[in-house]
Formats: structure tokens, C-alpha cells, sequence
């Protein structure tokens, strides 16, 4: 390289170092403005340059540095600025340094302005507002008031000005954003934006409400006299949306429907009853072949008119809203209505049925009497007449739902008339009764007006009972020995217990003054129950396996199969819960025990019986870490019994438990088994704080 080309190089480099030095000066001077406190922790150094642009590139033959010199107060700083490169073959430095003084405060400045509903165009107060600056830690909470005008004329209503003196307080330092929040509209946000100080921000907020959800209000009303109607709960208000059930409510004389909102969206819909007649009320209006209509009412149809066609009511008894079009939806409500629907219904159309009363009788009871009540098709009773009329009487007269004004012209809708009556019957213990005759006869179609109907009914006297006798005796299978006092009941006996005698004998029999036989033959079974003992049924039962029982035959004494009951055993089952690592022994600690099914837990043996109900028994340990629950049934079946098929061989097993409590974690034994002798537990609880 020539003499003039190095010159040239030279001057280069220089003219580089003198324009990154004032780059870097200038970098240096920012950074004291804005983080003077913690300038003297900076370098150009990537991660280490404090938020600096990187100028380590700028001019890649130079590189710039930056360290600082030490002071005797925080107040003061002094960087060190040099910048070294290589000149034909020669280090070269380029230095600079200054001192920086902490830097003036900038003037504070505000943000105000006016908080406004988009919807109404009125001003919202009680709306907290949140300035957020960055960075630092500057933020700033204020709340909007009713509507003020400032000294310039602008009309506000909250503004992060000092509330007593009125004076600017936010530093007009880095960027700012404002949050507003209040119950009812969406969360607005603004944009970041500076302030200048003395000059105060305004920004306007607008607020959009949130949207409320609206209510539809259904009456059911008479349309006859316009008082309430109501329905039972087996009739039904339905909502319905583009054809979709969307809520339904039974019972009652109306009801609200609340709709949701999520947008301001106006939403419309269809209201519906269904089975009105069920509470002996009909729509009023013909559609679909009948007068009145079965399920009631519908908006669909309302709006409708005289058409009423099946794509939005399909009468003949199954006149349920089924339409999928939207436009049939006529009830709209926007976000906040509330809408008054009117359901107009009148009882059902009624007609009186009528005829004469046949006895066919060779020997007809006098006045004995003939209840008459109706019922509707499907069994339930039509509303509450109930006639009584004397057999004396030849004719009867009730009121009955005009069916077929509603429903099909078919049998499987016509009402039943239904009736009974007593005849007389001898019973168990030749003792003279009498035997009720039911009588139900459909009758159709009906249509208002009369439907006449006559009844026949035959009061001759009905076979007697056939009865006989039972005996049996009941002994103790572990001893053989009789059993005294043990309730006995045979379910034909119409509910009878017979007790053992100190023989342990039992017998089924007429009293004394009675002659006869007392049990009504046929199959029977038998149950037995004696406090000591584990109970008996012949069906079987989760201690014994069961044993037929033959059926009774008339004016015999029948002997029933022994029955041999197993004694009730207990033992105690007890324990200690001690702490796992100090071995002292934890008081206060709640232990239960459970069967696994179908057994009564009880200290009292005489109370223990068989039954589906599963109870636990609780015990608190004492000071000592103690527990213990004596007279516990042991667990069935008994070793002895063990194979013996005579008794059921499910094994009924416990479980003990230990509660979590504040210190130490739940225990469970698993499933156990103990006999007479009792079972002891040593239980060892872990503190969780030691887990």
C-alpha cells in the first residue's frame, strides 16, 4: 500500500472513532435520563446495555467501551467512554467522559375524560379506572363521578387528578394505558399513549353493556271467566326454539322463562302446553279434526290463525309443538324484555253418561251399594265425582271428559266407567264377610251431550273361602333345644303371627268360640323372628338358604318343616392408634367399623335382625389411644357352619376405618373376619408431617 492510500485509511478510521464516540455519548446521555439511578451497572456489552441500541457493529474495525468511574455520592455519575482500533499496524484509543448529575424530575401531567354507554349515549359513573405505566411502577386508580366541566371547557366525569387539591400527579414518563371495569358492561382497554406534563391527556371511554337475559311470563288463565287455571304435574308449559324444546316446567298456574343472552341479538320463540287434559283443561280452538285440543294451547297456533296446520299443531291427543320452521316462533324478546304470555284454556268438554242398573240376581241384595266413578282412557281418574246409588235404584246418571271431542274415534281412547260392589262370602272361621266385585266397562265415543249406558252387575253370593290349619315348631340349632317366645308369620294368614309355646311349638287355628279352619289354602311363606337369633325366612335371607314351605290344604292341620335358628354371637373388637414415630399414643382419633351388607350393627343383641339397611359403628379413641366396640355380631357364617347347606355360605366380612384428621392420614383394615374370642388392632398412624 502506497503512502497516500494509508493517509487515506487513516483519516478513515478517525472519522469513524470521532462518529461513534458522539453515538456512544449520546447513548450514554439517554440512559441518564431515563436510568440514572442504575446507569453505572450498563455497558454496550449485549445484555448488559440497559435497553441501549447495539452499536457494537456500527463500524466493525472500532470498538466501542463503557465503564464507570467511582464516586463519593449517588447523586453523581461518571461514565467512561473509549473506543480502541488498529492504525497501520499501531493500537489506537479514543477517549471521552463526562459527569451526569441526577436528572430533573419531568413536570407531571393527568388523563381525564368522560365515560359513556355505547348503547344509551349516557354517561356511566362508579366505573373504576386503572393507568398502567410503563415502565415503573406508576400506576393509578380512580373511580367516575357524574359529569363535571374543567376550567378549558371540557365536560368529563373522572379524571386522576389529586381529590383534594386537584393537582396533575402522573409522571409524564414513559407510556400509559387505562382499564375500565364496572358490573354489567365489557372490560374496556385503550391504546398506549404518552402525556406531556402541565398538558393533561383526555380520553374519551365508551362502555358496552353487557347483555342482560330476558324473562317470558306465562299465565294460564279460564278463558270463560278469565280467573287461573292451573295445571297438576302431570300437564306441562313448554318453550320451544326453531322446533327445539328448550325449557318446560310442570305444574302450577304459570311460570318465567329466563332467557340468556350473550349478544344483543333479539331471540324469538314458541310456548306450548302439553297434556292439558291431564288437568282437565283443553285449548279451545279446531285443528286437525277435533273441537278442542287435548294438549292445550300453543303461540304457533295463536299466530296461525283458522289454518292451523300440522306443521305447528298436531292435535288428535298428541297436539305437542313439533314445528321446525323459525318463522312459527312469534314471542321475541330482546336483551332486558320481559314478555306477558297469555295461555288461554277451558275445562274439557264434558257429556253425562246415563243408563239403568241390571242385577242379575236370582236372589238381589237390598239396598246394597254401587259406587260409579270414570276414569280417562290411560286409567287415570277424571276429575272427582263419585256417585253412590242403591241396587234398589234402577238408574244412574255421571258426568264424564267428552273424550272424542279430543282423541280418536278407537277404543284405545274411550273412558272407562268403573264400578263395584260387595257380595257376600264366607270366610276362614266360617265367619260370614263379603267379597268386592270390580266392574270397568270403556265407553265411546263420547261427544257433548248424553251417552247412554246401562249396567249390569250380579250380586249372588260368591264362593266360600277354602281353609285349613298349619303348625310347626321351631328349635335352636346349636343345642337342639326348643325355642321359646319366636314370632312366627305365614303370609297366607292375612298378616297373623303366631308365637311359640315353651314347647316351641306353634299352630295356626280358629279361636276357641270359632269353628273352621284360620289359613286360606294355597302356597305360603314363612318368616321367623326371635331377638337371640339370627332371623329366618323360608325364602331365603343372607344367614340361611331357605327352606320350601309346603302349600295349605282345606280342613286339614298341615305340619310346616322345623325350623332350626342359628344364636346370635358377638364379640368385641378393639385396638390402639398410636403415632408411628414417638410410639405415645394418639387420643381423639374416630375409628368405625362397617359390615359388608345386609346386617344391623347394634349393642343390643335383642335389636339385631336382618335387614337391607347397612350401619356403621363410630368410637372415639381415648387418652390412651384406645377404642372398642363390644357386642358386634361376628362375621357370618360361623366356622362351624362353614359348608352347611342348610345356611347361606356368603361371607359377610368388616371393615375398620381410622378417619383423615388434621395430623395424621386416613387407615383402613381391609376386609376381616373375628369370632367370640374378638379381634384386637394395633394400629401405627405416620404424621404428615413426617411423610
Amino acid at each position: 500500500m502506497n503512502t497516500l492510500n494509508q493517509s487515506a485509511q487513516t483519516n478513515r478510521l478517525r472519522l469513524h472513532a470521532e462518529h461513534l464516540l458522539m453515538l456512544s455519548q449520546e447513548q450514554v446521555y439517554a440512559l441518564a435520563q431515563n436510568q440514572f439511578p442504575t446507569m453505572d451497572s450498563c455497558n454496550f456489552q449485549p445484555g448488559s446495555n440497559c435497553g441501549m441500541p447495539n452499536i457494537l457493529n456500527i463500524f466493525p474495525d472500532i470498538t466501542p467501551h463503557l465503564d464507570f468511574i467511582k464516586q463519593n455520592t449517588t447523586n453523581l455519575k461518571q461514565p467512561h467512554i473509549w473506543l480502541t482500533w488498529n492504525e497501520e499496524g499501531f493500537p489506537e484509543q479514543l477517549d471521552a467522559s463526562a459527569f451526569y448529575s441526577t436528572p430533573k424530575a419531568p413536570l407531571p401531567s393527568n388523563i381525564m375524560g368522560e365515560v359513556q354507554d355505547t348503547v344509551t349515549n349516557k354517561i356511566v359513573s362508579g366505573v373504576t379506572l386503572t393507568a398502567q405505566n410503563t415502565p415503573g411502577a406508576n400506576n393509578a386508580t380512580t373511580t367516575s363521578t357524574s359529569t363535571v366541566t374543567t376550567a378549558d371547557n371540557e365536560q368529563i366525569n373522572y379524571t386522576f387528578a389529586d381529590p383534594s387539591t386537584a393537582q396533575f400527579i402522573l409522571p409524564s414518563t414513559g407510556t400509559w394505558q387505562v382499564t375500565a371495569t364496572r358490573s354489567g358492561y365489557t372490560t374496556f382497554t385503550s391504546k398506549t399513549f404518552s402525556i406531556q406534563g402541565t398538558v393533561p391527556y383526555v380520553l374519551p371511554i365508551p362502555l358496552t353493556p353487557l347483555p342482560v337475559d330476558a324473562q317470558i311470563n306465562v299465565s294460564l288463565v279460564n278463558a270463560n271467566d278469565s280467573t287461573p287455571a292451573t295445571f297438576n304435574s302431570n300437564s306441562q308449559i313448554d318453550l320451544y326454539q326453531g322446533g327445539a324444546l328448550k325449557q318446560t316446567v310442570s305444574a302450577g298456574s304459570g311460570t318465567s322463562f329466563n332467557i340468556p343472552f350473550t349478544d344483543t341479538d333479539q331471540q324469538c320463540f314458541t310456548v306450548a302446553t302439553r297434556n292439558a287434559w291431564r288437568s282437565d283443561l283443553a285449548g279451545n280452538f279446531s285443528c286437525s279434526g277435533f273441537n278442542y285440543q287435548a294438549d292445550g294451547w300453543s303461540s304457533a297456533v295463536a299466530s296461525a290463525g283458522a289454518s292451523c296446520s300440522t306443521s305447528n299443531w298436531s292435535g288428535g291427543g298428541n297436539g305437542v309443538f313439533n314445528g321446525t320452521a323459525s318463522t312459527l316462533d312469534t314471542i321475541c324478546v330482546n336483551s332486558g324484555d320481559t314478555q306477558n304470555v297469555t295461555v288461554p284454556l277451558v275445562p274439557v268438554p264434558q257429556t253425562t253418561i246415563s243408563g239403568s242398573i241390571a242385577d242379575a240376581s236370582v236372589d238381589p241384595i237390598a239396598n246394597e251399594p254401587l259406587t260409579i266413578t270414570v276414569d280417562w282412557h290411560n286409567g287415570t281418574l277424571w276429575g272427582s265425582e263419585k256417585i253412590t246409588t242403591n241396587n234398589s235404584n234402577d238408574t244412574y246418571s255421571i258426568q264424564a271428559p267428552a273424550e272424542q271431542e279430543m282423541f280418536p274415534n278407537t277404543s284405545n281412547y274411550y273412558a272407562q266407567l268403573k264400578f263395584q260392589y260387595n257380595v257376600p262370602q264366607l270366610h276362614c272361621c266360617n265367619q260370614q264377610a263379603s267379597e268386592t266385585i270390580p266392574g270397568d266397562n270403556p265407553v265411546g265415543p263420547l261427544l257433548i251431550g248424553v251417552f247412554p249406558h246401562d249396567l249390569s252387575i250380579n250380586t249372588t253370593s260368591a264362593s266360600p273361602l277354602t281353609c285349613g290349619n298349619a303348625a310347626g315348631n321351631i328349635i335352636d340349632a346349636s343345642n337342639r333345644s326348643d325355642i321359646v317366645g319366636a314370632t312366627v308369620k305365614l303370609t297366607t294368614s292375612a298378616g297373623i303371627n303366631q308365637t311359640t309355646d315353651s314347647s316351641g311349638n306353634y299352630i295356626y287355628q280358629c279361636p276357641a268360640n270359632e269353628t273352621g279352619y284360620l289359613v286360606p289354602t294355597g302356597t305360603a311363606t314363612l318368616t321367623v323372628n326371635q331377638g337371640n337369633y339370627y332371623a329366618f325366612s323360608s325364602t331365603g335371607n343372607s344367614f340361611y338358604a331357605g327352606v320350601p314351605i309346603p302349600a295349605v290344604t282345606a280342613t286339614s292341620t298341615d305340619p310346616l318343616p322345623k325350623i332350626s335358628l342359628w344364636p346370635l354371637e358377638f364379640g368385641t373388637i378393639s385396638g390402639t392408634v398410636t403415632d408411628l414415630g414417638s410410639g405415645l399414643p394418639i387420643p381423639n382419633e374416630i375409628v368405625k367399623i362397617k359390615p359388608d351388607n345386609n346386617v344391623l350393627l347394634a349393642n343390643d343383641p335383642a335389636a339385631f335382625i336382618d335387614t337391607d339397611k347397612v350401619e356403621t359403628l363410630e368410637a372415639i379413641t381415648d387418652s390412651g389411644g384406645n377404642f372398642s366396640f363390644p357386642n358386634v355380631p361376628i362375621t357370618w357364617p360361623p366356622s362351624i357352619l362353614a359348608g352347611n347347606p342348610y345356611y347361606n355360605q356368603i361371607s359377610l366380612e368388616y371393615t375398620l376405618t381410622v378417619l383423615q384428621s388434621q395430623l395424621y392420614p386416613a387407615y383402613s383394615s381391609g376386609r376381616f373376619v373375628f369370632d367370640q374370642g374378638g379381634k384386637n388392632f394395633i394400629i401405627q398412624l405416620e404424621s404428615k408431617g413426617e411423610m
